[in-house]
């Protein structure tokens, strides 16, 4: 099973590069082609990536309200910084103010992440992450 999602990674992969090669060879035969350095940019990642991001939350976010029974979804939105330091935190989607000061005082611990990296340098970046509230039973 492992095999044949690499195999199909790695024809996912070919096939791009194919593709781009193709534009490039009919840009390059109308002389259009402009020298221009090529920009790679590998996203933001959690140290350990996103599975060890959400255990983070689980471990650290505690029910604001606990007798109340609110479950719902705190969207925020937050800058890593070019060394991986969470900044500028900012709540798209409300569920109360203490629930949004829960998600800001959790995602203020969190370790530096990965910064994107773009040209071989790390770069800043917007991020945005959906935090649930749920009560399980």
């Amino acid at each position: 099973m492992k095999r044949l999602l690499f195999l199909a990674m790695l024809l996912t992969v070919f096939i791009d590069v194919k593709a781009q090669n193709k534009s490039q060879s009919s840009a390059s035969k109308n002389k259009t082609n402009i020298d221009k350095p090529i920009s790679v940019k590998k996203g933001v990642d959690f140290p350990g990536g996103m599975t060890a991001f959400y255990k983070f939350l689980g471990k650290n976010i505690k029910f604001p309200d606990p007798e109340i029974d609110v479950q719902g979804k705190v969207i925020i939105s937050f800058v890593i910084e070019n060394d991986g330091r969470l900044t500028n935190f900012k709540i798209i989607r409300s569920l109360g103010p203490k629930y949004d000061a829960e998600v800001i005082r959790v995602m203020k611990l969190s370790p530096r992440w990965k910064p994107a990296v773009e040209n071989g340098k790390p770069i800043k970046s917007d991020y945005t992450v959906p935090i649930n509230f749920t009560i399980s039973e």
